[in-house]
């Protein structure tokens, strides 16, 4: 859908040369060996010679690209793990866990607290994992809960980089933004004397509130704070789209506003609570949906900029499941994994090393909503209008078909996730034209399906046919390597 300047001159150069060829056909050829052409020396190389190729695409955005980047993570709310959920969370795949540390258990440096927390903040480093305290309160006294920083600074400053202090700052804590602003300060100043390499992230601000991130920002509170953090709680419309009525402000769209916010001040964005129920009411949904939420939403905040999007919950821990934020989990009640858990590791699979980008390419898709030929629409044609979509996505019969591109350059691959935006009313198969000759598909799946297959293609002038992708609502993904043709020099 996107269309580069290199790429357009090379389409005209492409015609030029075809024209040329044609009209050596039907010329006797001046001199040269038989058989072969002779291309006038005034014409220009198909392929640039400088500037980026097919396996050097800019990123989107900061978010993700950095190297070893750890994206996605898991909320571990309780200090007293279990090696059951640590080992849970290692096989996701997410390198990223998010730890809750309750001030209430460390005010008299109770030893026995102490010592469990040590154990796990060491169990945790040996599973290989990047560990961001939550430093909680029920009442943040300032007296005492600066101490309860400094003591955890003190104690685990070569482990930890980044403390956020509280959680849902807008929701329960009890604390007014000038409240909140002075305690940063206070909290600030004793974590660097403990650890000056300590860097703050806000607590958790329930929903895109940008008017509480003004207030912050009113009361001199971005001074002390590197890392702005919201808390998301979207229900089933509001991944994509803007959700009607309540909780609207859990729509994932509005993260762009906040995104654009926290650029302003020069902070980046994490997500450090992101949580879909299961509960049995009307506010949860079916462990499926749950598993394309929490992967949708990962790959649409990404491409808005949060760099750091971290799932609500390890375990589910109502036995009743009644209690919406308490059946945020990956795992149920009794340990099991659900499906969110099976699609979280597939979607780190898939991002590993990887990063968004607009690709340098055209493409197009044909959506069928049943496999009859009389039923082909095409749902998009090939554009040169960046601006016109925010996203790129195909429409047939009202439904949205989502596609993001990454690529991963350590392994040379573009890798294109792709979904239905709302339940189809019957089977619905993608296929897929690419205005290039330097890719080749190797492998497609979809984030439940752990048997990944081949692609069959068969290359078609200059562009690839992807024949009968499968679509759902639970992401696919289809896997290119750059070839020979699409490397510069």
């Amino acid at each position: 859908m996107m269309c580069s300047v290199r790429f357009r001159r090379v389409l005209f150069w492409t015609a030029a040369l075809l024209a040329g060829l044609l009209l050596a056909v039907l010329t006797p050829a001046a001199a040269g060996p038989m058989g072969s052409i002779r291309v006038p020396d005034s014409m220009p190389s198909m392929l640039p010679e400088t500037g980026p190729s097919l396996a050097d695409p800019v990123a989107l955005n900061s978010a993700w690209a950095e190297p070893d980047h750890r994206p996605l993570g898991v909320y571990l709310d309780n200090y007293d793990l279990t090696n059951e959920q640590i080992e849970a969370a290692r096989s996701t795949g997410c390198r990223l866990v998010r730890l809750a540390i309750p001030m209430e258990k460390f005010l008299d440096e109770q030893e026995q607290d102490w010592a469990v927390l040590d154990q796990v903040v060491s169990r945790l480093n040996r599973a290989g994992f990047e560990i961001l305290p939550v430093l909680t309160a029920k009442v943040a006294v300032p007296e005492f809960y600066v101490e309860f920083c400094r003591q955890v600074a003190e104690r685990y400053g070569p482990t930890f980089e980044y403390y956020q202090l509280l959680d849902n700052i807008n929701y329960k804590i009890g604390l007014g933004t000038r409240d909140y602003a002075d305690l940063l300060s206070l909290v600030r100043t004793a974590l660097v004397v403990a650890d000056r390499d300590a860097k703050i992230v806000s607590g958790g601000i329930r929903g895109a509130d940008l008017s509480y991130l003004d207030l912050l920002a009113r009361q001199g509170a971005m001074r002390s704070i590197d890392v702005i953090a919201l808390n998301l709680y979207p229900p089933r419309g509001a991944i994509e789209e803007v959700a009607n009525g309540g909780m609207a402000e859990h729509s994932l769209p509005y993260v762009e506003r906040a995104v654009a916010w926290a650029e302003s001040y020069n902070k980046r964005l994490w997500v450090t609570s992101f949580g879909v129920s299961t509960s049995y009411n009307w506010v949860g949904v079916d462990q499926a949906a749950q598993a394309a939420l929490y992967a949708r939403g990962a790959l649409y905040l990404g491409w808005l900029g949060a760099d750091r999007i971290i799932f609500a919950s390890i375990q589910d821990t109502d036995p009743n499941s009644q209690r919406p934020a308490e059946c945020c989990g990956l795992l149920d009640v009794t340990g099991a994994p659900k499906a969110s858990y099976y699609a979280l590791k597939s979607l780190n699979i898939a991002i590993d090393g990887a990063y968004h980008i607009q690709p340098p390419f055209l493409y197009q898709g044909f959506t069928f909503q049943r496999p009859e030929a009389e039923d082909v629409l095409m749902a998009a044609e090939l554009r040169d209008t960046p601006e016109e979509a925010f996203l790129d996505q195909f429409r047939v019969y009202g439904i949205p078909i989502y596609a993001f591109w990454f690529y991963a350059p350590a392994a040379g691959e573009y890798r294109l996730l792709y979904w239905l935006g709302s339940e189809p009313t019957s089977p619905t198969l993608l296929t897929l034209n690419l205005g290039s000759v330097g890719l080749t598909p190797v492998e497609r799946f979809i984030l439940l399906d752990n048997a990944p297959s081949p692609v069959e293609f068969y290359a078609a002038q200059n562009f690839l046919y992807l024949p009968y992708q499968p679509v759902s609502t639970i992401p696919g993904v289809i896997r290119f390597e750059v070839n020979a043709n699409g490397r510069s020099g």
